[in-house]
């Protein structure tokens, strides 16, 4: 599941990009193979199966920015449709942590990996880490999430 929940926080913080089209294609296949395998006896796994090669394919064409924000919004909808029988219910950053109190630690991270001071920075990603706070860096900045 995490991958699951991994995949839709990239998704809604993906701001889209220009397009070869390619996603339509993948949403539609998605959405017939998931009925197909529901409508074949319940047949559950293959409709996981369905969904996770959806994920591989949207986040392979997120990573070559082929993915629109309209298509980004389709891929979106598309998940939560499965999501609506699945009932994967997913909840991201929705305790009682200060997200505040992270963005700003973040933010110094950032600061000081900038200023070189790679001790201070290892020293606040393992700080957040003993609270269960898992740091993520990629081109597009850092993001955190809660350690399952």
């Amino acid at each position: 599941l995490e991958r699951y929940n991994d995949f839709i926080v990239n998704l809604k913080s993906y701001k889209g990009s220009e397009s070869d089209n390619s996603a339509g294609a993948i949403i539609e296949k998605a959405k017939a193979g998931f009925e197909d395998a529901l409508d074949d006896d319940l047949n559950v796994s293959g409709a996981l199966g369905v969904v996770f090669d959806f994920i591989r394919e949207i986040n392979r064409i997120k990573a070559d920015k082929n993915l629109s924000a309209d298509e980004r919004d389709n891929a979106l909808d598309t998940i939560n449709a499965f999501d609506s029988v699945l009932n994967f219910t997913y909840h991201i950053n929705t305790d009682n942590t200060d997200s505040t109190e992270i963005e700003s630690l973040i933010q110094q991270r950032a600061d000081a990996k900038k200023n070189k001071d790679f001790v201070l920075a290892d020293k606040i990603r393992a700080d957040l880490l003993k609270q269960g706070i898992i740091l993520e860096d990629s081109r597009d900045g850092t993001k955190w999430k809660k350690k399952v």
